[in-house]
C-alpha cells in the first residue's frame, strides 16, 4: 500500500516537472518574442529608408521638384512618411490637379500625379502690360506668359483683377461659365472648336451675360447668362443662314436673349 503511495507521488511529481519544463519553455518564447518586438519597433523598423520612388505624371515635371515640394529626402524613413500629408502638400503646386502617395513596404514611395488641362485663356494687365494666362475648369490660372502661347484654347475676355499669378482662382461668378465650357469639351468637341472668345459683359454688381464670337464669322452673339450645347447649335444654325450677309458686313450682331433672334445691322 505504501508502495502504491510512493509510485503515485513519483507520478505526479514527474508530471508537475514536465509542465514546469513547458511553462519555462513557453515563457522563454514569450520573451523572446517581445524582445524581438521591441528591437524591430525601435531599432529596426524606424530606420526603413525610402530606397525606391517612383513618379507617375501626365506632365512633364522634375523628380527633384516633386521631392522637395513633398519635403523627401535621402533620409526619410518608411514609418514616419504619412501619405496623405505628402500628396497635400504636393497638391499645393499650381500645376497639380490631384496627387496621390503609396507606401509599399519596405523601402518604396509610389508618387501618382494628375496635371491641370487648359480650359480657356485670357489676357490680364499686369504692371500696365497684356499677359496671357491658362485656366482649368476649377478657374485656376495655372499658367502664365509665354508658356500660354501654345494653347489653343478660347479666349475669355472681360476678367478683372486686382492681382494676379500662377495659383489665382477665378472668383465664383464665372464658375458657371467654366463649367459650361468644360461640358462643351467633353460632350461636344465640335461646338467647342468653334468658340473664338466669350466675352464677360458685367450687370449689376454680380451678374454678367456672355457674347460668344464663332471662329468662322465675324459677328457678335449673344447668348444671355449661359454657354449651353443647343444655344450654340441654334446660333450657329442660324449664322449659316444668314452667312452671305454676314460676309458682306451687313449683320454685325445677333442677339438671342429674349428667345426671338434680332440681328443688328451694320451703320444702324
Amino acid at each position: 500500500m505504501a508502495e502504491a503511495v510512493f509510485i503515485n507521488n513519483r507520478e505526479v511529481k514527474s508530471r508537475e516537472a514536465f509542465l514546469n519544463r513547458i511553462m519555462w519553455v513557453l515563457i522563454g518564447i514569450l520573451f523572446l518574442f517581445l524582445t524581438g518586438e521591441i528591437i524591430a519597433q525601435f531599432f529596426v523598423i524606424p530606420n526603413f529608408l525610402i530606397k525606391h520612388i517612383t513618379i507617375e505624371s501626365d506632365f512633364s515635371v522634375s523628380k527633384e521638384a516633386v521631392l522637395k515640394l513633398a519635403g523627401i529626402s535621402d533620409r526619410s524613413y518608411y514609418f514616419k512618411l504619412n501619405p496623405e500629408l505628402l500628396a497635400k502638400r504636393i497638391g499645393e503646386y499650381p500645376l497639380v490637379r490631384t496627387a496621390v502617395v503609396k507606401k509599399i513596404f519596405p523601402d518604396t514611395l509610389k508618387i501618382i500625379l494628375t496635371g491641370r488641362k487648359p480650359l480657356a485663356v485670357a489676357l490680364v494687365e499686369v504692371n500696365n502690360r497684356s499677359i496671357p494666362v491658362a485656366m482649368d475648369e476649377d478657374g485656376v490660372i495655372f499658367l502664365m506668359g509665354k508658356s500660354v502661347n501654345d494653347v489653343n484654347m478660347p479666349v475669355i475676355s472681360g476678367l478683372k483683377f486686382k492681382e494676379v499669378r500662377v495659383g489665382t482662382v477665378l472668383p465664383e461668378m464665372v464658375k458657371p461659365l467654366l463649367k459650361d465650357l468644360y461640358k462643351l469639351k467633353k460632350g461636344h468637341p465640335n461646338l467647342f472648336k468653334i468658340i473664338s472668345e466669350i466675352r464677360i459683359i458685367p450687370t449689376g454688381a454680380s451678374g454678367y451675360e456672355l457674347v460668344f464670337f464663332p471662329v468662322s464669322y465675324n459677328v457678335k452673339v449673344r447668348l444671355g447668362k449661359r454657354l449651353e450645347a443647343k444655344s450654340l447649335q441654334y446660333a450657329m444654325m442660324v449664322l449659316d443662314l444668314l452667312k452671305e450677309e454676314i460676309r458682306a458686313k451687313k449683320v454685325e450682331e445677333l442677339d438671342f436673349r429674349e428667345g426671338n433672334i434680332v440681328y443688328k445691322v451694320r451703320g444702324e
